[in-house]
């Protein structure tokens, strides 16, 4: 099954996305960045809930379908580029879960805690307005990512 990746690294073909990078980035810039109380929220859930589970922080992204990953894109990384990878490590934990599901939504009522609860079960699912029908899903996984190809 073919997984896509999008970064803003311009990479060649059989490079490796190693695990972690995301969380080493957010480690760095600690409170002063934006998504800091929303990961640390995501990784106290999975810590005392989901321990068998990927932590965000030392894991590596990838989308499922090209739908996904062009919408992830689109909203995420607009400049960067999208890859066709494989995983590297097939045995590694693995989490599929909602990339647009991280945080409090204005369509809904849930706090923080009740978001990362609902993230590491796989039950909210949403869809971006711009991107109707498209399932925001992403796997999470310490596995490094191996590119198999640029897309774009």
């Amino acid at each position: 099954m073919p997984l896509y990746h999008s970064t803003h690294r311009d990479l060649e073909s059989d490079s490796l996305i190693h695990p972690g990078n995301w969380g080493k980035f957010l480690l760095e810039m600690n409170l002063s960045h934006p998504s800091w109380a929303r990961e640390i929220a995501l990784e106290a859930v999975r810590a005392w809930h989901y321990a068998d589970k990927p932590s965000r922080l030392k894991s590596t992204f990838a989308c499922d379908t090209i739908e996904a990953i062009r919408c992830y894109k689109a909203h995420h990384c607009s400049e960067g580029f999208i890859y066709e990878v494989e995983i590297v490590d097939i045995k590694a934990p693995k989490h599929k879960g909602d990339f647009n599901a991280v945080e409090p939504l204005p369509t809904l009522s849930d706090d923080m805690w009740s978001i990362a609860l609902r993230y590491w079960q796989y039950n909210l699912k949403t869809n971006i307005q711009e991107c109707p029908g498209v399932e925001c899903s992403e796997i999470v996984t310490a596995s490094p990512l191996k590119v198999v190809r640029k897309i774009i």
